[in-house]
């Protein structure tokens, strides 16, 4: 159970992270 709350939560801040870099380009861009 605990394996399983804790993988959810791993995924999620590595997409996060994945995202921040995506999110600046498009700002940048935009600009």
């Amino acid at each position: 159970m605990a394996g399983l709350g804790d993988r959810p939560s791993l995924f999620h801040s590595m997409n996060r992270m994945a995202a921040a870099p995506l999110e600046v380009r498009t700002l940048s861009d935009r600009l």
